[in-house]
């Protein structure tokens, strides 16, 4: 009697399942094994905007699911990322064009520039859409731009993956009132309007004690990446999810965490 042989071709690296946006790890990789570095960028663009930042900063979740932990150590995948941008960006770039019907759809407004809105402006964009990216700081990158400290990720790298997003013909107006409304966008001839804002604010966690001497994380990122002069104690507490940025930090200011 015949029956239908089960599908045995179906399997997903576990990589890939565990990845956000599920990029194809296992085969840029490949194209990397094989020095086909334009290539392998090729793939990694297909689902990821913004592969400088996320080369650096990513929370590599792929990594801690990789096949080979059952026998050895995992691929040290965020950094192959990082070969796949340097090594193939310039021939990558001169193959490179704006897609069919660029700009030739409804148009969208983007509120916010940080990373969650440059990357809905580059696929829009790649759609066919115009695009405004309407920020309220006088820059893009959010979060990464100008609260994550450069010894993180070089502020010329988050800059890389604006300019290429900029490429793509989305627009950027800075600078904008917080007040501003999806119907105010919508009678500047926006037909759809993604709210992209992030989420830049401390917890309101209170401490006893709380004064001018009780830095809160963000604010002290943001102020830190200004250059601003900060006059701060010899003696310092630290605690919270973004601890070992702080004590990075403080170190570098040379004084006794």
């Amino acid at each position: 009697m015949a029956e239908d042989l089960p599908l045995t071709d179906c399997y997903v690296a576990p990589c890939v399942t565990a990845c956000a946006i599920k990029q194809d790890i296992p085969e840029y990789i490949r194209l990397l094994g094989e020095h086909r570095y334009a290539d392998a960028l090729e793939l990694i663009y297909q689902r990821n905007a913004l592969p400088a930042i996320t080369g650096h900063i990513c929370d590599h979740q792929c990594q801690y699911n990789c096949t080979r932990l059952d026998y050895d150590s995992a691929l040290n995948i965020r950094e192959l990322k990082k070969v796949a941008l340097e090594k193939g960006w310039d021939e990558y770039k001169q193959r490179w064009h704006k897609p069919a019907g660029s700009g030739s759809r409804h148009p969208v407004a983007v509120i916010g520039a940080g990373p969650a809105g440059l990357a809905a402006g580059y696929f829009l964009a790649r759609a066919g859409h115009p695009v405004t990216l309407f920020e309220r700081e006088a820059n893009a990158g959010g979060v990464v731009k100008n609260i994550i400290p450069q010894f993180r990720i070089p502020a010329e790298l988050i800059q890389h993956d604006i300019d290429f997003v900029a490429d793509h013909g989305v627009k950027f107006e800075y600078g904008c009132s917080p007040d501003l409304t999806v119907e105010q966008l919508k009678n500047q001839g926006f037909h759809y309007v993604l709210i992209a804002t992030g989420t830049d604010k401390n917890s309101g966690v209170k401490l006893a004690g709380d004064n001018q001497n009780v830095w809160k994380s963000l604010p002290f990122l943001r102020e830190y990446n200004k250059g601003t002069a900060l006059k701060l104690g010899n003696m310092w507490s630290l605690s919270g999810r973004v601890t070992r940025q702080w004590t990075a930090l403080v170190r570098r200011y040379a004084f006794q965490a």
